[in-house]
């Protein structure tokens, strides 16, 4: 039997290409900058807990995209201390797992959502500054390859842990 996994609040959970399920951050009670992967086809399920890398930034009610080449972007959140975060970084899986700096957000927020809107065009909507207080009437877009993000047309209402579905149109809803 392998090591018990770590209690877990606010983690994100994205599905990898090869079926693997990557948990970054949230709170716990050693490090919210922890990447582990679970196999779900594995006999029992499977935690590995040492992917090669972690966070720059501790994360906790963050929000992760699935990039191209089982890249994951993870934007914004709070820290250890409870401060909103502004940035982004991605996360490379392969030989040499590898944790970056990305791009500074153009608002500071936890509690949004991303949604991958078309190859590596990553949408993030809502969330709340800490220091404001307030649900944020904001969004967001960026692209792996650009230094920063860019505003989008914002939401008609404020959005505080919303949910996100692209629709086939290309809309969000």
């Amino acid at each position: 039997p392998g090591p018990t996994p770590l209690p877990e609040m606010l983690p994100t959970a994205t599905k990898l290409d090869d079926g693997t399920i990557a948990l970054v951050g949230g709170q716990i009670a050693f490090s919210p900058r922890n990447i582990e992967v679970l196999d779900p086809a594995a006999p029992k399920l499977d935690w590995q807990f040492d992917v090669g890398c972690e966070l720059i930034r501790y994360r906790s009610q963050h929000a992760t995209a699935l990039l191209s080449n089982d890249r994951l972007l993870v934007v914004g959140g709070r820290d250890i201390g409870s401060k909103t975060n502004i940035d982004s970084e991605i996360c490379e899986f392969g030989a040499q797992p590898i944790c970056y700096s990305h791009a500074l957000l153009k608002h500071p927020r936890f509690g949004h959502t991303a949604t991958m809107l078309r190859k590596d065009v990553v949408l993030i909507v809502g969330g709340v500054d800490w220091s404001g207080g307030s649900p944020q009437q904001t969004a967001e877009w960026v692209h792996p390859s650009m230094t920063q993000w860019v505003e989008a047309v914002p939401p008609q209402k404020e959005h505080y842990y919303p949910q996100a579905t692209l629709l086939r149109d290309g809309r969000v809803l």
